[in-house]
């Protein structure tokens, strides 16, 4: 049975939002998103790309994203040469800056998880366990740019919070459907019952206005 979060009635049309007991990993099911989730844990499988180790990470990071060094820029070769192990965190991150706009990823696992990116209060059952990260040249051709401002590079920021916030619906659960019984119309992957029943009235007025035709 479904579990029922609220009912309205909004023009005559009764609707029901629930509880999505089967939300669908927007990770998985969407192939627009500005950011790359990478992670590390031995336990789940989080993110976009999972890994054994932070050195694995950070290695298919800089693989991804970032470039040969050229000859002026010495100090990275290590990085291509060897791979990048945990050692070389602040190494990887001072040249991948050149290339991506990346933010930390925090999990805290407690009877559930939950993911931000901004870390936890409790240091026993939480921790850094990886980062979403976008390319500096996808930014442009998203923005259709040449320049990256600051004000687009707030955008972008703010863009990858909340890529990771409507994931981190999708793992503590807190996803909505509607359905409206009257037309026959139903709709799922919500992250709030305001979101559900916005869209549910959406769907209603586009039908009363239909009728008026």
């Amino acid at each position: 049975m479904k579990a029922i979060a609220e009912k309205e009635t909004y023009k005559g049309h009764e609707i029901v939002v629930y509880y999505d007991m089967e939300p669908v990993n927007p990770r998985e099911e969407y192939e627009n998103h500005l950011g790359k989730m990478y992670c590390v844990h031995r336990r789940y499988n989080l993110g976009d790309l999972t890994f054994s180790s932070t050195g694995d990470l950070l290695t298919q990071m800089l693989l991804d994203y970032g470039e040969p060094p050229d000859t002026q820029s010495g100090k990275y070769w290590e990085l291509w040469n060897y791979g990048a192990v945990s050692s070389d965190l602040d190494l990887v991150l001072s040249y991948l800056d050149r290339f991506a706009f990346y933010l930390p990823l925090y999990l805290y696992d407690h009877s559930g998880i939950t993911m931000n990116t901004t870390g936890f209060s409790c240091p026993w059952d939480s921790g850094q366990v990886g980062y979403i990260i976008t390319s500096k040249e996808r930014v442009r051709e998203e923005w259709k740019v040449k320049r990256i401002s600051p004000k687009l590079r707030k955008l972008v920021y703010t863009a990858l919070k909340l890529e990771v916030e409507e994931y981190d619906h999708f793992l503590r659960g807190e996803m909505y459907c509607y359905d409206i019984p009257s037309l026959g119309d139903a709709c799922s992957g919500f992250l709030s019952v305001k979101a559900a029943l916005d869209a549910a009235k959406e769907v209603i007025d586009y039908e009363l206005k239909e009728e008026q035709k």
